[in-house]
């Protein structure tokens, strides 16, 4: 698994296992940052694979992205002492000409959530975020040939400019896209003072078939929707129908063009885009954070 750019524009089958967060139980977790219980267990026509709610804190630096398998957690760290291979992370590196992956200075997890801090480090002079996927149980990947994903998110002391974070559907072939589709939902400016668009809820859908990123592009409406509020996010995906929710409001629904070969799941973070695509330097520093993340395959 390697990073994929999302300086492009405007701005991702393992076992049936169960890749499981600590201390849940019953039908949902008995509390909740975000003020929304982490679901637990099966859906009608839908087996849950995986669920994380992030319950053991580890601090920021408590994160480190193995030198030697890219995607995994260093296996020396606190993150992986407390995740295992529950959890993965992109390597260090270069996102965009302005934005630098590093796990070490951006993710923490407390308080049931995960933390990632989009800042410039002045040890490095690099400006740094970082992106974060779970794992299915007894396997180092997410992908999967359709599913169910849900999240619970939204951005925090987002009080710089040009920091941006996508939730997205990618495809498990780095090199089969633009062809076989992707699905951002959400994806843009994570700011807490909207200006124009930036700082509010959207997304985009980029169908199957595509000769480049922005053919055929469907965007997703957010509903008026602002980051810096807590949401959930749904991508409910079959053969020949996608389906988009934004707190259990059906906000895209599509049935052709669908995309039909394993995508994996990945929260991302790096600095805006302008209108044309290209990089803009961020100012300041803002924060994303992930409640819980649930996904499922068909019963």
């Amino acid at each position: 698994m390697r990073a994929h750019p999302i300086n492009r524009r405007a701005l991702l089958g393992g076992s049936a296992g169960l890749a499981l967060g600590a201390a849940v139980s019953g039908a949902a977790g008995a509390t909740s940052a975000s003020g929304a219980a982490l679901p637990v267990g099966d859906l009608p026509g839908w087996k849950q694979v995986i669920r994380e709610d992030f319950t053991t804190a580890v601090p920021r630096g408590g994160f480190v992205a193995s030198p030697t398998t890219y995607g995994e957690l260093a296996t020396t760290c606190a993150a992986y002492r407390a995740y295992g291979k529950r959890l993965g992370v992109y390597g260090n590196g270069p996102v965009n000409t302005y934005g630098y992956y590093d796990v070490s200075k951006t993710l923490s997890t407390s308080g049931s959530l995960l933390d990632m801090y989009l800042h410039h480090d002045t040890a490095t002079n690099r400006n740094v975020s970082a992106a974060v996927f779970p794992f299915r149980a007894g396997s180092t990947t997410n992908a999967h040939l359709y599913g169910r994903w849900s999240y619970r998110m939204r951005s925090y002391n987002a009080t710089g400019t040009n920091w941006a974070c996508v939730s997205l559907l990618w495809p498990d072939v780095d090199s089969q896209w633009p062809m076989a589709g992707e699905i951002d939902w959400p994806e843009g400016d994570v700011r807490a003072v909207p200006s124009g668009a930036r700082g509010n809820v959207a997304g985009f859908f980029h169908p199957r078939g595509a000769q480049s990123g922005h053919e055929g592009t469907v965007p997703i409406p957010g509903l008026n929707g602002l980051w810096t509020n807590w949401h959930t996010y749904t991508i409910e995906w079959l053969p020949n129908s996608l389906k988009c929710y934004l707190n259990n409001h059906l906000v895209l629904s599509r049935t052709t063009r669908v995309p039909s070969t394993p995508m994996r799941w990945i929260t991302q973070s790096c600095p805006s885009n302008d209108n044309r695509g290209a990089p803009l330097r961020p100012a300041g520093s803002a924060h994303v954070q992930i409640d819980w993340v649930v996904a499922y395959d068909r019963a």
